[in-house]
């Protein structure tokens, strides 16, 4: 009896093991396509705001300017560039053209999203996105572009 009871235990354990696998390899692979999809849309967002910043140190802060608040050029797949200066004021913005003169940053130590946006293209330029603050469901990339102002692409429902 103790050979059949050793038997069935042993098949047992031979048929919930590789299900269990299956089970932890799925769920992984599920969580790698996730973490694909997101990295693919950062790094989209990335692209579009590094590709802004080359035009605008080729063809000067003007043009560059022009460009970004024009629809057609540096609006991609629901991704748009708006460029700010140093103290937070909009230069420049493709759906927002009435607040360009407007300062977004109201005191030297405000927290507001701007500023954070700001201090983050300072510092090299980077990613916000809704997990890391309270951006409203969009995600956003800042980077400087010579010292004297700074783009963010935005992309998600604004």
């Amino acid at each position: 009896m103790d050979t059949r009871f050793l038997v069935f235990s042993f098949l047992l354990i031979l048929l919930f093991i590789p299900g269990s696998i299956l089970a932890e390899d799925s769920a992984a692979t599920s969580s790698n396509i996730s973490s694909a999809v997101t990295t693919g849309a950062q790094e989209a967002l990335m692209n579009l705001a590094l590709d802004a910043k080359a035009y605008a140190l080729e063809n000067g802060k003007t043009t560059a300017l022009s460009a970004f608040s024009d629809k057609a050029t540096f609006v991609r797949n629901g991704m748009y560039i708006s460029a700010y200066n140093q103290s937070g004021v909009l230069l420049s913005d493709p759906y927002r053209a009435d607040k360009i003169g407007t300062s977004f940053i109201t005191e030297e130590h405000d927290t507001g999203i701007v500023r954070q946006l700001k201090d983050l293209a300072q510092s090299g330029g980077g990613i916000l996105t809704p997990e890391m603050t309270d951006t409203k469901g969009l995600t956003y990339y800042a980077t400087d572009i010579d010292g004297g102002w700074w783009i963010v692409a935005t992309s998600g429902n604004s």
